[in-house]
């Protein structure tokens, strides 16, 4: 059986690192990329060859963005949790349903925290409504259950969404942060091949 391959990443510009994503989608075959911090704006046009991108741009003032890369062989549909902006509380999101195998359905949600926001109780829970979901973003958390050094009031608040929702953790046991002073431009990469997720 084929694997779907999954990629999270915090670009901090995709425009300004279309080659370099261009590049890392290749060499980890990437099926699926969620893009966190994509600074476009409504107006902006972007292409990536081979996959087609569901987007959502900040709402208000600059910065922020989320979009999802999905190959272009792949069936999906874009959906919406008609949350409300209190229930959001600053979040960003977009979500699709993705048919990855014959007859293997999965929600797929990118979602972005910006630093000093909490993640969204509501829109996790909407997000992991389903019988198979993967919710991968920046959540600007820190808790020593993700194998941080210390944990902060937003990686609090995660956990507590997570065991209300009995989500389990992707990840490895290494930092997700890269300092700025180093000459990658990287804030968060993440990829997994797995054949089916299954939400316990």
């Amino acid at each position: 059986m084929a694997f779907t391959t999954f990629l999270h990443i915090n670009i901090r510009g995709i425009r300004a690192n279309k080659q370099e994503l261009i590049q890392l989608l290749k060499e980890k075959d990437i099926s699926i990329a969620s893009i966190n911090e994509t600074l476009l704006s409504k107006t902006s046009r972007i292409q990536i060859p081979g996959y087609n991108i569901i987007r959502k741009e900040r709402q208000t003032g600059h910065g922020g963005g989320v979009a999802i890369l999905i190959r272009k062989n792949i069936e999906y549909s874009q959906m919406d949790h008609d949350l409300t902006s209190e229930q959001l509380k600053g979040n960003e999101y977009v979500t699709i349903k993705a048919k990855i195998h014959s007859h293997h359905f999965i929600t797929i949600t990118s979602v972005y925290c910006p630093p000093g926001i909490k993640p969204s109780a509501d829109l996790l829970t909407a997000a992991s409504n389903t019988n198979c979901s993967l919710i991968m973003g920046d959540f600007n958390a820190k808790h020593i259950n993700f194998y941080c050094n210390k944990t902060n009031s937003s990686g609090t608040a995660l956990q507590q969404i997570l065991n209300n929702n009995k989500l389990s953790v992707i990840n490895t046991n290494e930092p997700t942060y890269i300092s700025p002073a180093t000459d990658q431009f990287l804030r968060n990469i993440k990829y997994n091949k797995i054949k089916q997720i299954n939400r316990k």
